[in-house]
């Protein structure tokens, strides 16, 4: 089956993504038990000094409070003006042959030589906090060179009780362009505990946020560092989905401040502090583990330790939804000492830090010069031990806003390419305010709006589905070939190349995103599986329920009795996943990625009805550990369409799609194809 233009698979980021630049990794089952297969402040005092200018002093007139320093010789002073009323001022230089001193206001010595030497630099505060919980005794700074640490010469605090800081930014530095780093040490107390947090981890806000710094806004800034192509919004919708935030609160809230509140939200922010909690144990676990991994393996830390956080925070932003699952599987038991965090394998350290300051280096690139040049995608997987291998390329069409897309799979029987045709495509139907309608997610469907960010708009006509289209690019001349094939889609690609050739002059990659703009609920339709588990017209999207005769036509036909067995009929979600509903919003899980060992899983309330646009729908909240292995991105759905009950997805606006995965210029996939035993 050919990979759409888009695939309902989401990556996080962290190192370089499976997949292509259109996919469809979905592997559909249908059942009736068969399985038809088809992822410390800066103080800088503002002292107003006197000017001098060769042998003529000046006075200010207004002074200011705290210590100058005078110049160390003045000038000839001219008679000094009166000074302001300013803090004690700085004694003036030894006067040259000194006129008569001004008034000093009551500060500084109007000396012999006029009032205060060289007058100090103007600074701005910029205020904040710090938290876990408030953390005191963190060592905050402005990263003005954004290598994630404090340098000497960057404006940098320490932070007190509250978490409180301020920064003293010195004039003609644009705050706002810089991210905020915060060091926090062994000996950190957290304001939670009343106690130091035992083990070193950094946090840190994107350019512009810095109001509070927390383990949040650390893994919204990783993502932004890695993926340069998303906005902050994106990102923020990216952490928000993972851990099942609604829109009504902010990750660059006060959350410790937020819960006291009496308000609707103080719930939810009590329930972002202890997400945060589990992500800053995160932290330091992995923090601990990576460095010294990095001392072991030879890694430089000072000349890799962005590359080395990133890893850190990448493994924070991979455990979120299992933390959100844990806090909210504790409720008011919750103790963050009883969740066990995932550390991060440091096997191949190295390369792992070269891929992540490879996707830190990508500069973001016009999605419209991009489908002027044109891109490729490749995918490779197995289907019942069968290897299977496509490539496409996609570009604008010759007709306005428009895109055409070929593609070609490999025969492995007669070791061929054929090339592939807008009929070999599947179809689904969107839902929209006129009921279900029937689309093919192919590229002659979709409009190309560009906008002025660089991004661009894909709307899949008579829908109400559409994505946004983002991408960064990076050169990777006489780099490694296989550097950039090691990802799941790729794998088997790689494995058909000898030795370790590189790519040629010229040659680039494209880190691409498609995120979802509405929500959107899709039941897709195929065709390829074998009887009786097929509708009328050979559609294989059928459910099967309680009733043994076949698919079901009514939700009430596909529900088991409270108190059933899981026994019977099911239908198929993800890889080795089957479900059944029991009445009341009950579900069994079977899972059998060990067929030999299948285990059972009861999870009560986890399915519910919804309407929308004035249909039915069910839909399945999965426990988190399948997740993974589910075939679509997005909560499982059952519809009754056309007489029978489908299985689809429910995406909300900002699913990722695609995110991360990388795509190649002609000269990259030329040079792939040339070095494959398989192109």
């Amino acid at each position: 089956m050919k990979k759409a233009l888009v695939s309902i698979t989401a990556i996080g980021f962290g190192l370089l993504s499976n997949g292509c630049f259109g996919s469809d990794d979905e592997e559909e089952t249908s059942s009736s038990g068969t399985t038809s297969p088809s992822t410390a402040t800066v103080t800088s005092s503002m002292t107003v000094a006197a000017a001098v200018t060769n042998n003529t002093a000046s006075a200010s007139t207004t002074g200011s409070t705290g210590t100058t320093m005078g110049s160390t010789t003045g000038g000839t002073g001219g008679t000094g003006g009166t000074g302001g009323t300013g803090g004690t001022g700085g004694t003036g230089g030894t006067g040259g042959t000194g006129g008569t001193g001004g008034t000093g206001g009551t500060g500084g010595t109007g000396g012999t030589g006029g009032d205060g030497g060289t007058g100090g630099t103007t600074t701005t505060p910029l205020s904040g906090k710090a938290a876990d919980g408030y953390l005191v005794g963190a060592t905050v700074c402005l990263d003005t060179n954004a290598n994630m640490k404090c340098d000497e010469g960057e404006p940098t605090a320490t932070t007190a009780a509250g978490g409180a800081f301020t920064l003293e930014i010195p004039s003609g530095v644009d705050a706002s362009a810089s991210p905020i780093v915060v060091q926090v040490g062994e000996t950190t107390i957290d304001e939670d505990t009343g106690a130091a947090v035992g083990k070193p981890y950094v946090l840190s806000a994107p350019a512009g946020e810095s109001d509070f710094i927390s383990p949040l806004t650390t893994v919204v800034h990783g993502m932004l560092q890695q993926n340069p192509a998303l906005t902050l919004d994106d990102a923020v919708t990216q952490v928000k989905l993972r851990i099942g935030a609604s829109s009504d609160v902010s990750l660059f809230e006060d959350y410790v401040a937020a819960k006291q509140s009496s308000d609707d939200a103080a719930n939810e922010y009590e329930r972002l502090h202890r997400i945060a909690q589990v992500a800053a144990s995160t932290l330091a676990a992995n923090h601990e583990v990576i460095m010294q991994a990095a001392t072991t393996q030879g890694v430089d830390a000072d000349e890799s330790g962005a590359a080395l956080l990133a890893l850190v925070t990448s493994q924070a932003l991979d455990g979120l939804e299992v933390a959100a699952a844990a806090v909210d599987a504790a409720g008011e038991d919750f103790n963050v000492a009883d969740i066990d965090v995932p550390t991060a394998d440091v096997t191949d350290l190295a390369q792992q830090v070269e891929q992540a300051e490879t996707l830190a280096s990508t500069t973001k690139i016009s999605i419209e010069s991009l489908m002027t040049q044109g891109a490729y995608w490749l995918w490779s997987t197995t289907d019942e031990g069968e290897p299977e291998y496509e490539f496409g390329f996609v570009k604008n069409g010759a007709e306005a806003n428009r895109i055409d897309e070929s593609w070609s799979a490999y025969d492995l029987g007669g070791a061929v390419w054929v090339e592939g045709t807008d009929e070999d495509e599947e179809t689904a139907y969107y839902l929209t305010a006129n009921g279900w309608v029937e689309s093919g997610d192919i590229d002659v469907n979709y409009t190309v709006n560009y906008q002025s960010d660089g991004s661009a708009l894909f709307d899949l006509e008579d829908t109400d589905f559409a994505l946004k289209f983002s991408a960064a690019e990076l050169d990777v001349s006489g780099q490694s070939i296989k550097d950039y094939l090691g990802y799941e889609s790729h794998v088997m690609v790689a494995d058909s190349i000898a030795g370790d050739p590189v790519f040629s002059s010229g040659a680039k990659i494209y880190q691409v995103n498609f995120l979802v703009l509405n929500d959107s609920y899709v039941l897709p339709n195929w065709f390829d599986c074998e009887q009786p588990a097929v509708d009328g017209e050979g559609n294989c999207n059928v459910v099967w329920g309680a009733l043994p005769s076949g698919p079901a036509h009514t939700f009430a036909e596909l529900l088991y009795p409270a108190g059933a067995p899981p026994a019977g009929n099911w239908f198929s979600v993800g890889n080795g996943i089957e479900v059944r509903l029991v009445v009341g919003g009950g579900v069994h899980v079977t899972d059998r990625i060990d067929p030999e060992n299948p285990t059972v899983t009861f999870t009560p309330g986890a399915w519910q009805y919804r309407t929308v646009h004035g249909e039915q729908l069910i839909m399945i909240t999965m426990p988190e550990q399948f997740t993974s292995r589910l075939w679509d991105r997005g909560q499982q759905i059952l519809a009754v369409r056309d007489g029978f009950v489908r299985r689809g997805t429910f995406m909300p606006a900002g699913t990722p799609e695609t995110i991360g995965e990388i795509n190649f210029n002609e000269t990259a996939f030329e040079d792939i194809r040339v070095n494959s035993s398989i192109y």
